[in-house]
């Protein structure tokens, strides 16, 4: 028996870098547990970190304690709803995490409201994966931009 050589091993292909997951930490508010955990796992699935929240003010107040790179958020809840929730998100200019609201209703008006607000993204419910890969994909991108 005779050990292998270099030459006599076949060549290693490099490993592919995968494009589907996602070193980031991740608020998702949502006032419906269900629809919470849906989008936890679906976050957690692409390797994102996954806090949650419950309402806007519990979700204010977790943007105080840590640092978020994207928050999602639903457009109607009970105590604050995510269009104003993104408003004091962004008053916070620097270092404010990207904000994609999400909701059952996405009319062109409701696309235009949360533009106005200053969301950075919108997806309609259920969340498609591979919307929900794009927008990962454009706020890891964003983010090495503006080292």
């Amino acid at each position: 028996y005779a050990p292998k050589t270099a030459a006599a091993r076949p060549a290693r292909r490099p490993r592919a870098v995968d494009e589907t997951r996602f070193d980031i930490d991740v608020l998702v508010v949502d006032d419906i547990d269900i629809a919470r955990r849906l989008l936890q796992v679906q976050l957690q699935k692409l390797g994102c970190r996954v806090t949650t929240a419950e309402s806007g003010a519990d979700a204010i107040e977790r943007l105080q304690a840590s640092h978020f790179r994207v928050v999602f958020s639903d457009v109607e809840m009970k105590d604050m709803d995510g269009l104003a929730l993104c408003q004091q998100i962004k008053q916070r200019r620097k270092g404010a995490p990207t904000v994609v609201l999400v909701s059952a209703r996405s009319t062109p008006s409701d696309r235009v409201r949360a533009t106005i607000a200053g969301a950075d993204g919108f997806l309609g419910k259920p969340i498609d994966a591979a919307e929900l890969v794009t927008v990962l994909r454009t706020c890891s991108n964003r983010r090495r931009r503006a080292r």
